[in-house]
């Protein structure tokens, strides 16, 4: 007998079993994924992703380079051997892409390089401040839309 997480429209996927979805993408952007199963605990023990669907027009704000970033903040206890799946406000770790200082790696891109950062947070951080050295840089799209070029 199957079972069936919640109104889900397939059961459970069994520990170290697999599941291939396939589906049309026709919208080009950023998208997060996440769990609908137990979300809030699996997403803070970082079951998040990013899909990146580039424009079939490559002529569409041209980049020189392209960085994806998924940004999250942990609940660490010293001595802990994972992180704590039930704190939402009292965070003592960020990572990118699941890594932290100094394991992560820099955004290399030449000087007068077009670079796009896309950011995503699937946790329950909303006000992390990051900046840049050096550098200018617009707000071109948020949540999946392109801002007007007179507006950013």
């Amino acid at each position: 007998m199957e079972r069936w997480c919640g109104a889900l429209s397939q059961p459970a996927i069994r520990p170290g079993a697999a599941y291939r979805y396939e589906f049309p993408l026709r919208q080009r952007g950023t998208f997060l994924d996440h769990p609908y199963a137990d979300e809030m605990t699996q997403m803070a023990l970082g079951m998040v992703g990013m899909t990146v669907v580039h424009p079939r027009d490559p002529g569409h704000r041209p980049v020189d380079r392209d960085f994806s970033l998924m940004v999250h903040e942990w609940r660490i206890d010293p001595g802990a051997s994972r992180p704590d799946p039930t704190e939402m406000t009292d965070f003592n770790v960020l990572t990118f892409n699941c890594r932290c200082f100094p394991g992560t790696a820099p955004l290399v891109a030449r000087r007068g390089d077009r670079v796009r950062l896309r950011f995503g947070n699937l946790g329950a951080m909303e006000h992390h401040p990051i900046h840049l050295h050096g550098c200018a840089f617009l707000l071109t799209a948020t949540e999946g839309g392109d801002i007007p070029e007179s507006a950013q």
